[in-house]
């Protein structure tokens, strides 16, 4: 998959910690329901300064995680800042490794969208 650098610098990531609460808040976002995710998004403060805030950990929970919050808030500011994907079609990603003979050739409309092609 491509990858982009997202430097966490106190702008962007002011801008992408606001951005994720005004998704959660909003309802315009959905996760997959994961106990560990959950608990990466419960251990995540909100640092107040001049543009909103950001997403950082507090003094209470500096040995419990954050980084799946913190990797959500950069990935959804990518997708809303990129334009995101159209998810009207369906995204299958095919194993070329499997040897598995049910997945057989995947159809023309189920390969990955333009953006997300490596090749």
């Amino acid at each position: 998959m491509p990858t982009r650098e997202f430097p966490q610098n106190v702008n962007l990531m002011t801008s992408a910690s606001q951005l994720l609460y005004d998704l959660y808040k909003n309802k315009n976002f959905e996760a997959y329901h994961d106990d560990e995710y959950r608990r990466h998004i419960q251990m995540a403060v909100a640092e107040t300064n001049s543009r909103g805030f950001r997403i950082v950990k507090n003094k209470v929970s500096r040995r419990h995680f954050i980084d799946a919050a913190i990797a959500t808030a950069m990935a959804a500011y990518e997708a809303v800042n990129s334009g995101g994907v159209d998810i009207s079609i369906p995204v299958v990603i095919a194993s070329p490794y499997s040897d598995a003979t049910a997945w057989g050739p995947v159809p023309e409309q189920a390969k990955l969208p333009f953006p997300l092609q490596t090749e």
